[in-house]
């Protein structure tokens, strides 16, 4: 198995595979407060995949020295260092050649967060499962409840960035018109775009020169990704066909790994604007437009 996203049954037939390794990304958030997140912890231990582990995105796969606040998004929103994810990948068990499984019990960016971090630090053999937990529990396959079992401790090594990520410099050239080829895409809502939204943000709005392809698009009605064929079409109509680089960038880095993702499926390679919105916004010189 060594497939971008896979689906449920698939996955339901791989389990019991001693290669394979699946993770819940699952974490909590607050929709009253863009910044106040928690561990989803509680939710896996209430329902999960047979033989998952869970994956704590905000202490264990991300740098939490970047803030003090444990109930902090920008804790689970700072890359990790290389240190914290070897290890944080060791103890879950993964091996140089396991075969991982991201999945959450959301909208699916948690799992495609955990599967960026993978590709960033060298790890190819990783996909996500379509719909995530909802979908698995769609099809009445077995789920286990109560905490996990961490497995043996894994000889995952990190390899050379197979996916680099996008700074505040490289946007800035975009902004600057420095760089006219780069497409820079903002993934939120059109009006949160539009700075019609209240967000946790200091200032509303987009960073000028981005067009906006709100993430959930990117979805059928029943939460999973749309065909390749449909989603190909979705991409080509705001532009993006792989003829330039592409650059996504929501509020803080995780939601802009979807269209990141599906692009990969496509075999378009997008960069993610790690610090997104949040580190754009944190220097009052960086311009912002409501125009679109």
């Amino acid at each position: 198995m060594n497939a971008t996203l896979i689906d449920a049954p698939q996955l339901a037939d791989a389990l019991g595979d001693s290669r394979l390794r699946i993770l819940d990304a699952t974490v909590l958030k607050d929709d009253g407060d863009l910044w106040s997140i928690l561990p989803g912890l509680a939710a896996f231990e209430t329902c999960h995949i047979p033989g998952a582990t869970f994956a704590d995105l905000i202490t264990e796969f991300s740098d939490p020295t970047k803030d003090t606040d444990p109930a902090s998004a920008l804790r689970a929103y700072a890359l990790p260092t290389l240190e914290q994810f070897t290890n944080a990948a060791r103890r879950h068990g993964i091996n140089t050649n396991s075969t991982v499984v991201c999945y959450d019990q959301g909208p699916g960016m948690w799992a495609t967060r955990l599967w960026r971090l993978l590709k960033v630090f060298g790890h190819d053999n990783v996909t996500v499962l379509n719909g995530g937990l909802p979908a698995w529990q769609r099809h009445n396959l077995p789920v286990e409840h109560g905490p996990h079992s961490l497995p043996h401790v894994g000889d995952f090594m990190p390899g050379a960035p197979y996916i680099p990520v996008a700074t505040t410099n490289d946007v800035e050239n975009i902004v600057d018109e420095l760089d006219t080829d780069t497409i820079l895409v903002n993934v939120l809502d059109a009006k949160t775009f539009r700075g019609e939204a209240d967000t946790a943000l200091p200032r509303k709005g987009h960073i000028p020169n981005s067009i906006n392809l709100p993430f959930t698009a990117l979805f059928d009605a029943s939460g999973a990704f749309h065909d390749d064929t449909t989603l190909r079409a979705l991409f080509a109509a705001a532009g993006i066909d792989g003829s330039r680089p592409v650059v996504t960038y929501c509020g803080g880095g995780i939601a802009a790994t979807l269209p990141a993702f599906a692009l990969h499926r496509l075999g378009i390679e997008a960069l993610v604007y790690d610090g997104s919105l949040f580190a754009w916004t944190q220097d009052a010189n960086r311009p912002l437009t409501t125009e679109s």
